[in-house]
């Protein structure tokens, strides 16, 4: 009997023992930073930040620093999930009233400090009694001098004292809240965080059969359900955790931009990696301002999935709405899009909510601007936009996507204007009609997954749009100046800066509607893109009437540029014009007419319905040149006889696109129309071949010519001998 009942002695005991595992790896007590900060810390896997780099903060509970069962805890957690735990001392052996919540903060940020300075990118916290509503009010905005926006991923409450609905109201980060069956219920709090972007990531488990403290300093280990619970409560933990690890989107950080008062929140969605072509976008947010939880949730997710860099700026900087006028806004986004450019991003869009959603719309366009004549943004996207408008429309320069709810005003004036422009094809609408206004941004409720769900399918149109936007998107050009002159051009390089295809540049002779058509400088962009070349467009016109761009100036204008492409190393010049400057391509290309130059500096013309060409210009022609005309333009045959006679005759070529009508190409095209469409890409098509043609045809008539001369240098040598 004895025998048995010292073998049940021995069981229990090693019961006891498991339970509180001594073979967990011990901490060590250090102090961090420059302060009297003292932590309990314990790395989980031989000095190794490894399961994602996370690491917990522990806050313990009223009972202090050096309770064995709390550093259990820490041991435990950091051995069985392989983590960092820290649990600094906050009390400093000083009475509990000394540690203010300021102090608290302070000793907080220290730490995460630290942590971030050891690698680790996911820092959360886990609190016991009064820690646990410490760990709550750390994972909000309301009661922090050091922080707006949490820099934890997390928080862990058990068996917390004095959580609130204040602090739930502020909170910023999913929760898992674990309470014993004599602890306050939750349903308070719960009812305020399921009202939250996060709200479906919070969690709520109560051990009703267990008393205040539990886990940490009150546990029984000679209790095999106290131990049991414990046992339970780590499992819990450690599945919260790989939860809400895993889908935990990258919180941005809170800075100014430029040298003025502008903050912005700024995500960068792919370990600061400029991925996918370069892509940021710029967030205008709605009327509810710059510190709403869904709104920067929106941003994170974005930046995350589609691993672009997503910044939001605060428009309003605390004042009333009023305060932000459509230039001060401009301004704003001047600024943003100019701090971008720095950062290398090279495509630069708009997102707007409800009020942020018509200043998206405007920054897009041209009619609104001080700051540019040329939106310097790729696209936009308006969701639930309000106040969209016909005039804003009609000035719209690129594509945009618009998204709505079930109750905002519809978009048919809209799409009707934008249908008729040259990029109306590629503008998407999409109503979600069962959703209401502000249901993805600061209206959203993540507790109904209906809302949940629209939110999810937001997303993904966002990703599929811009994905489309981006890979059909030219690059822009800019407007500058020549140096030493009023002429400005529209100056766009196809290959990131790169003078390449031979060193190739063309210069534009724009139509009779000048220089800020949109047709014409997408055509500039798109052979600028697809031959890899730089194209430059000069503003002939300078705002004046057509008749003061006498060929004098323009012949000037054309050698002002043509001096600035050489100083750049392009050392094959051409031309190519539309209708009005169809006619001044073929004079620039010839001798009959120019002061500046007797033998045509550019090497190949293209007119493209060309107005005006005549047999006089075509007589003193020096250059092949493609001739592209529509079905009501006049013949080539007059040219074409005069251009056969000439020794450059056979590479001089002539199309005809007989269903199309002057203008097609240029300020005329109706991208409406799938057969100016393809009239236009074939077109592309062909300017491309010719231009691969002639530039090759160059240097192998040089090559021939050398050789030609060269042979009859050695003929001639040969004759002399002889005689």
């Amino acid at each position: 009997m004895t025998f048995f009942l010292y073998t049940i002695i021995i069981l229990v005991l090693h019961s006891s023992a498991t339970a509180q595992n001594n073979t967990y790896p011990l901490g060590t007590v250090h102090s961090v930073g420059s302060s009297d900060l003292n932590v309990y810390d314990v790395v989980g896997d031989n000095g190794a930040t490894i399961n994602n780099n996370v690491a917990m903060i522990v806050l313990y509970d009223i009972r202090g620093f050096n309770v064995s069962n709390t550093r259990l805890f820490c041991e435990r957690l950091a051995y069985e999930y392989k983590i960092r735990v820290l649990m600094p001392d906050f009390f400093r052996d000083q009475p509990t009233a000394n540690a203010t919540w300021p102090r608290v903060e302070q000793d907080l940020l220290t730490v995460n400090t630290y942590l971030q300075s050891q690698k680790y990118t996911k820092i959360g916290l886990i609190g016991f009694c009064w820690g646990g509503l410490r760990a709550m009010k750390a994972c909000g905005n309301g009661n922090n001098v050091s922080w707006t926006n949490t820099p934890f991923f997390t928080g862990i409450s058990i068996h917390g004292s004095g959580l609130n609905v204040p602090d739930a109201n502020v909170l910023q980060v999913p929760m898992l809240f674990i309470r014993a069956g004599n602890d306050p219920s939750l349903d308070n709090i719960t009812a305020v965080l399921n009202q939250t972007s996060f709200g479906d990531k919070c969690e709520y488990k109560v051990y009703q059969t267990m008393t205040h403290g539990f886990v940490s300093a009150g546990a029984n280990y000679s209790n095999p359900a106290n131990v049991a619970a414990i046992d339970d409560v780590h499992q819990t933990l450690r599945a919260y955790l790989s939860k809400i690890v895993a889908s935990t989107y990258p919180l941005g950080t809170v800075h100014s931009v430029g040298s003025g008062d502008l903050n912005v929140y700024d995500v960068v969605g792919d370990s600061e990696t400029k991925t996918k072509n370069n892509v940021a976008m710029i967030v205008l947010y709605d009327i509810r301002g710059f510190n709403v939880t869904n709104t920067r949730l929106f941003c994170e997710r974005l930046a995350s999935e589609y691993k672009i860099r997503v910044l939001m700026p605060d428009f309003f900087r605390d004042q009333p709405t009023a305060n932000a006028t459509w230039p001060r806004v401009e301004q704003d986004l001047l600024t943003v899009n100019t701090y971008l450019h720095s950062e290398g991003y090279t495509k630069i869009g708009l997102i707007g909510f409800c009020w942020g959603g018509l200043r998206a719309m405007k920054a897009c366009g041209n009619g609104n601007n001080v700051s540019w004549t040329n939106t310097p943004f790729f696209t936009g996207i308006s969701i639930h936009g309000s106040q969209l408008n016909v005039p804003d429309a009609n000035v719209l320069q690129v594509p945009m996507l618009f998204i709505r709810a079930g109750n905002d005003p519809s978009f048919d004036s809209i799409t009707a204007v934008l249908n008729q422009k040259l990029f109306g094809s590629r503008c998407e609408y999409k109503v979600y009609e069962n959703m209401t206004h502000g249901f993805v941004s600061a209206g959203a409720n993540y507790s109904n997954p209906a809302n949940v769900a629209a939110i999810g399918d937001v997303h993904q149109t966002l990703r599929t749009y811009l994905s489309k936007t981006v890979a059909s998107t030219y690059p822009l050009g800019t407007v500058h100046s020549i140096s030493g002159s009023d002429l400005k051009v529209y100056d766009v390089v196809g290959d990131n800066g790169t003078t390449i295809n031979n060193n190739v540049a063309m210069i534009v002779l724009y139509d009779i509607r000048g220089f800020n058509v949109t047709n014409t400088r997408l055509f500039c962009e798109r052979l600028a893109y697809e031959y890899k070349i730089r194209v430059l467009m000069p503003d002939f016109f300078r705002d004046q009437p057509t008749a003061n761009a006498t060929w004098p100036r323009v012949e000037q204008d054309l050698l002002t540029v043509n001096t600035y492409l050489q100083s750049e190393k392009y050392t094959k010049i051409g031309l190519i014009g539309f209708c009005w400057g169809g006619l001044r391509a073929m004079k620039a290309c010839g001798n009959g007419n120019n002061v500046s130059w007797t033998n045509t500096p550019f090497f190949t013309g293209i007119s493209i319905h060309g107005s005006g060409l005549n047999v006089p210009d075509a007589d003193v022609l020096q250059v092949p040149m493609l001739f592209i005309r529509a079905g009501n333009d006049p013949s080539f045959d007059s040219i074409t006889a005069v251009l056969n006679q000439k020794p450059f005759g056979n590479k001089c070529e002539y199309e005809v696109y007989q269903n199309m009508t002057h203008g097609f190409v240029s300020a005329g095209a109706n991208y409406l129309n799938p057969e100016n469409v393809a009239a236009i890409d074939d077109v592309h098509g062909k300017l491309r071949a010719y231009l691969t043609k002639i530039v090759g045809n160059g240097s192998e008539n040089m090559k021939a010519s050398f050789i030609t001369i060269a042979f009859f240098a050695f003929f001639v040598k040969i004759f002399s001998a002889l005689l």
